[in-house]
């Protein structure tokens, strides 16, 4: 088992990678650190959310598809999609 210091201390170092990846708009790795990123601290419980990675998502997803719009339809309505589909958490 890991110690949260050690975990720690290699999320650090794969956020820094990340960065030089989304400076050199490298998307397709940069998406498999987010991905690799959010595994370890989804397995170890590091942090429910992370504000860095939700910033860098947003960043290809500019770059890539443009800037995008919330477009409100009816306020009574509120819409919550589970894509992992689990009770674990």
């Amino acid at each position: 088992m890991c110690s949260k210091k050690r975990i720690e201390q290699r999320i650090l170092k794969i956020k820094n990678k990340l960065r030089k990846e989304i400076y050199k708009k490298n998307y397709e790795t940069a998406l498999i650190l987010i991905r690799i990123l959010s595994s370890i601290m989804y397995n170890y419980n590091q942090y429910y959310t992370d504000e860095e990675l939700e910033k860098y998502l947003s960043v290809i997803t500019q770059d890539v598809f443009g800037k995008s719009e919330l477009i409100k339809t009816n306020e009574n309505n509120i819409f919550f999609f589970d894509g992992f589909g689990f009770n674990l958490r």
